[in-house]
């Protein structure tokens, strides 16, 4: 196989993660459903702690799953996150007070790097598409540390 860029760039962070989120979610009906337990989970109301000032309060119930890449390539990261839910990611939608559910890969990147290279194999492919959520991309820079 090609070298490809982030096969040595050791300045980029990647995740996959798959959020389901609703006014009405019982998180607990996800984690049954997929047999997994969640990265975090939270109901609508729950408060959200801060470091400082008064602590917020979830408007909506949420549910997610993230893995961070083992390999420098973002695609790997999105097929380990499939093959841990199986076919069983393509009933997550028809759960009660499910309003939103997506896979995300994230890659956050130190400015000034080479440019990031994102990679699905078929396989990766046609797993997402099996599953019938929708992938979204999320990049950031971030500042070199030093």
């Amino acid at each position: 196989m090609t070298q490809r860029p982030n096969d040595t760039d050791d300045t980029m962070a990647i995740s996959a993660a798959l959020y389901v989120l609703g006014q009405t979610l019982d998180p607990s009906s996800v984690t049954k459903l997929v047999g997994v337990e969640p990265s975090a989970a939270w109901s609508k109301g729950e408060a959200i702690p801060r470091p400082q000032g008064e602590p917020g309060v979830r408007k909506t119930g949420g549910w997610t799953l993230r893995v961070h890449a083992n390999s420098r390539e973002p695609g790997a990261a999105l097929q380990q996150l499939l093959d841990q839910l199986d076919d069983r990611a393509t009933e997550i939608r028809n759960l009660a007070g499910v309003e939103d559910a997506y896979f995300d890969l994230f890659m956050a990147q130190e400015r000034g790097s080479p440019n990031a290279f994102v990679e699905l194999s078929p396989k990766t492919l046609a797993d997402l598409h099996q599953s019938g959520l929708p992938l979204c991309l999320t990049f950031c820079e971030t500042e070199a540390e030093g």
